[in-house]
């Protein structure tokens, strides 16, 4: 594995958004994360209590499975594109994307 991500949930100002938690990413909304050509990534989500999520890369199809209890933590781990651009992610629960949850992987 070449780099690790730890995401949860949260609710600001209303609406859902992955929140940063580990290294580089603390504390920020739905993360720009990074990641170099062909390496490996795991990307841990935990459940911060505002109902049931997932991340999913759908360019990868890769998926955490999803959380449903607060504290509930899944991972996933997958091998990026050998392009260089970027790749969203989201949370496929329910309408949870339209509401906020998604962000983009950048491959560099």
């Amino acid at each position: 594995m070449d780099k690790e991500y730890v995401l949860t949930t949260d609710l600001r100002e209303g609406r859902l958004v992955f929140l940063g938690v580990s290294d580089e990413i603390n504390g920020l909304e739905n993360p720009t994360l990074s990641a170099r050509p062909g390496s490996t990534i795991t990307v841990t989500l935990i459940n911060g209590g505002e109902g049931q999520h997932d991340i999913t890369f759908p360019e990868v199809k890769a998926s955490t499975g999803v959380v449903k209890q607060k504290g509930e933590e899944a991972s996933v781990t997958f091998t990026v594109p050998t392009v260089h651009g970027e790749m969203e992610y989201y949370d496929s629960t329910s309408n949870h994307a339209e509401l906020g949850m998604r962000g983009v992987l950048v491959v560099s």
